[in-house]
């Protein structure tokens, strides 16, 4: 049988198909590296799992947006990046605050000679950043209590500050609000002096002026942009925003505008022998550009990371095995890349909370009815001395109504107490430490973490432990035996999950998994990062899981997360409140660690509020986590820390290292190409054969 014309040329066409993409392949082998174009400049390749929401330092609450802002942004105080245990040093401010006799003036001086970067906002100047004065703190503390501004940082000033609650209090309203209102806690003395009035003692205010929320912003850049200014940060910082890709990649580089700032000399014992002081009394910035790639799953990540495509990485469940032979040390395949690992205490707890408004989840406030009870009964007394016997009767009612209603809110709230605690004694701790953890966390036991200030080792919570008899036991007495209500329905739960991503898919699996042991229906709700946090602010979150990250290193930043004033949009997010923990809370807070006395009264004030919060269980306390972190070689003065986010102006790399490891990393696999040339080759030969000889 002769061979088709057509089907010889057809063959000869997928030959030439298969080829090409053999040499696609082995060019996309060898040749993807992201590092080809940048030559002798210092560019730091890092990955976030998430875009910021913005880079407006009033809504920076989560840790992504505070990483990203505080490379722009500048607060008046920052902390010392090699020094433990950790302190607060001059970063805008000339020199550390001068605080009066009674704890409640903070006179701080701004540094001279401080300049915002360049852009078209600064009009005045022809687009060059003017210099930054003591006014602009004014400025930048008020937009932090202007509730126009979606601000999510009030939480740091509401209470504290003199007149600061009512200048919140007028941003309510619908007209523009009005910067021009004075402030009597927040005033410029001079063009480079602020003073701050408190209206009681603040131990934690030197922290909290570390945080990214008190950042300086110009008044010129909110104005030019409007609405658009999250989009366009304006700052003192060692970096400007070159490019946003949403959901893509964010491309930082160096401020040309950046004042004179340097690398330390001081850290603790050992830093001098692994190379962190190698750079001491440099000018910083010390990196040129950072490129961060935002990778949402945990997979591409990783193998962006084994190619040296990315600095540093976490460790993901699913790529234990390959980074890890023991808990303290990496894999030989992590060895033979010289990959450093950095394994540190993580100051956080990861929680479910439950929304303490629901009328089933959550508690009714009891102090409320009491303070109408009385003052129905005031009104009662004084309608007898009137002998209005008509308003008497009215009157009575309405107290044995109130009376009435203090009962039913007692029952209900000791039954939807045991519900919560139910619940959590349903949470499998120990299986999750084992599947999600790797065995890198231990179970919560309450609010503090461990080694954490005013953290107590001996403390355990009875709702921890894992024990489904024991939730089953409590759910009958709460009056849903098997998850079943008196009406026969069965209790069912929204669960508003954060993002889609498969992480926070598996643990919203296991937690429906968790309470169908126990009867109750879990039915997950998919946002994105956004939604989760509008539901949030509106209060409209049933249960959702988080993580708290240490904001600064006092037990008041998690204490203060079931504080009665702070529920949403502030951090408050369980809306919990208990007359009895508010009463300890605001007593805890005006303690300092620094005094001996203050610093036991503080800590025993901290039991007894830790008692309360996990036998009343707003939250269902989860795990404690080891942080893990594998730096390549070529990455040089990393060090992490828990508190501090402007940390990447000390940090470097040395292109000429990882250039030469990028590259024998991911030499070309060619061997394909030799095989199919030849398969090509005979091909072609034969095709040549049958033509020549006439058989074709």
């Amino acid at each position: 049988m002769r061979t088709s014309y057509f089907r010889l040329h057809n063959f000869l066409f997928l030959c030439i198909l298969l080829f090409s993409a053999v040499l696609l392949l082995c060019e996309c082998a060898g040749f993807s590296n992201p590092y080809t174009d940048e030559g002798t400049l210092i560019v730091i390749h890092d990955s976030g799992g998430t875009d910021p929401k913005g880079f407006d330092p009033v809504r920076a609450s989560d840790v992504a947006s505070s990483h990203y802002i505080s490379q722009i942004y500048e607060c008046l105080y920052q902390y010392s990046y090699l020094v433990r245990p950790y302190k607060a040093e001059p970063c805008l401010a000339e020199d550390m605050p001068t605080v009066s006799e009674d704890k409640l003036t903070y006179t701080i001086p701004i540094k001279r000679g401080v300049y915002f970067q360049n852009g078209p906002c600064f009009r005045e100047t022809g687009g060059k950043g003017r210099e930054l004065t003591a006014e602009d703190f004014v400025y930048s503390f008020k937009r932090v209590a202007d509730q126009k501004n979606s601000t999510e940082g009030f939480w740091i000033f509401k209470g504290r500050i003199v007149g600061i609650d009512e200048f919140y209090q007028k941003s309510l309203k619908t007209a523009p609000t009005d910067y021009s209102l004075p402030v009597d806690g927040i005033k410029a003395l001079d063009r480079y002096t602020l003073q701050l009035k408190l209206i009681k003692p603040y131990p934690q205010l030197l922290w909290i002026l570390t945080m990214t929320y008190t950042a300086a912003v110009p008044r010129e850049a909110v104005q030019f942009y409007g609405e658009e200014f999250i989009n366009h940060p304006v700052g003192t910082g060692p970096f400007i925003l070159k490019e946003w890709n949403h959901w893509h990649s964010i491309v930082l580089e160096r401020n040309p505008n950046y004042r004179a700032d340097y690398y330390p000399s001081v850290g603790e014992p050992g830093d001098e022998k692994s190379g962190l002081l190698a750079d001491a009394g440099k000018r910083l910035p010390l990196a040129d550009i950072i490129v961060y790639k935002i990778i949402k799953e945990d997979q591409p990540r990783w193998l962006y990371f084994l190619r040296g495509y990315l600095d540093t990485s976490g460790i993901s469940k699913d790529n234990w095995n390959s980074a890890m032979s023991s808990l303290t040390r990496v894999s030989p395949a992590m060895e033979a890349k010289r990959v450093v690992l950095w394994r540190e205490r993580d100051y956080g707890v990861s929680y479910v909370s439950f929304n303490m408004n629901d009328p089933v989840l959550g508690i009714r406030y009891i102090p409320e009815i009491r303070d109408r009870l009385q003052k129905a009964k005031n009104r009662l007394t004084e309608s007898q001395r009137a002998e209005s016997q008509q308003e008497i009767e009215n009157l009575r009612k309405e107290v044995k109504k109130l009376e009435d209603e203090i009962s039913a809110a007692e029952e209900h709230n000791t039954r939807s107490r045991k519900l919560r605690q139910a619940m959590s004694l349903a949470f499998n701790r120990p299986e999750r430490i084992r599947i999600f953890a790797n065995l890198r966390a231990d179970p919560a036991q309450g609010p503090i973490p461990p080694e954490f200030v005013g953290y107590d080792p001996d403390f355990k919570n009875p709702f921890a432990e894992f024990n489904v008899e024991k939730a089953k036991q409590l759910l009958r007495e709460a009056g849903y035996p098997d998850g079943k209500g008196p009406d026969g329905k069965r209790l069912s739960f929204a669960f508003e999950m954060t993002s889609a991503d498969i992480a926070t898919q598996q643990n919203a699996d296991f937690f429906i998994q968790e309470m169908k042991a126990i009867g109750i229906e879990i039915k997950p709700v998919v946002n994105t990062w956004t939604e989760f946090q509008e539901k949030l602010r509106q209060n409209r979150a049933q249960i959702y899981a988080l993580q708290w990250i240490a904001d600064y290193p006092d037990p008041e930043n998690f204490l203060q997360l079931f504080y009665g004033p702070n529920v949403s949009p502030n951090p408050n997010n369980a809306n919990y409140r208990s007359e009895e923990y508010d009463k300890l809370y605001e007593k805890m807070r005006l303690l300092s660690d620094s005094d001996a006395s203050e610093q036991k009264e503080k800590y025993e004030l901290c039991r007894r509020m830790e008692k309360i919060v996990t036998e009343d269980c707003p939250w269902i306390f989860g795990l404690n986590f080891y942080s893990y972190t594998l730096v390549h070689c070529w990455r040089k003065n990393f060090k992490p820390h828990p508190f501090a986010y402007n940390i990447m102006k000390y940090q470097s790399v040395d292109p000429e290292l990882r250039g030469k490891l990028v590259e024998e990393w991911n030499q070309p696999i060619i061997w394909p190409l030799f095989a199919l040339s030849g398969l090509f080759i005979a091909a072609v030969a034969f095709a040549a054969f049958r033509i020549l000889s006439g058989k074709d």
